[in-house]
């Protein structure tokens, strides 16, 4: 009879083990949509707020002389440095762009490539 009861046992602690194991996995998956939900609302804030300042950037010459060096400052991929017209770093001051990073704006009517950026525009 006792192998009756540890068989018993053992089926019922691997059902749990199991159970467990799914659990775990829909708290990761849980976590992973949590974080891409964050991401994601960090992402549309910041393109609404950018947004807002290059408008008010486009009549407000103060405005955009403040945040030039800020702009000049944190601005290290090369690709972000030529579309806003900013001169190239060296390529050690020089760093990716990061998989995770959203995708650049849309161009408006006003800013093409050809036109050298937005700090080399006339407001």
């Amino acid at each position: 009879m006792d192998y009756d009861n540890d068989d018993y046992e053992d089926k019922f602690l691997k059902k749990l083990r199991k159970q467990e194991t799914a659990i775990k996995a829909k708290i990761q998956a849980a976590k992973r949509q949590a974080e891409k939900r964050k991401t994601q609302a960090h992402n549309n804030r910041s393109r609404i707020i950018g947004a807002a300042i290059v408008k008010e950037m486009e009549t407000n010459t103060e405005l955009k002389q403040s945040l030039h060096p800020i702009i000049d400052k944190h601005t290290v991929n090369a690709k972000d440095r030529k579309s806003l017209g900013l001169p190239s770093l060296s390529k050690k001051e020089e760093q990716p762009v990061k998989e995770t990073q959203s995708p650049p704006p849309q161009e408006t009517n006003n800013e093409t490539p050809s036109s050298g950026g937005f700090f080399n525009r006339n407001t």
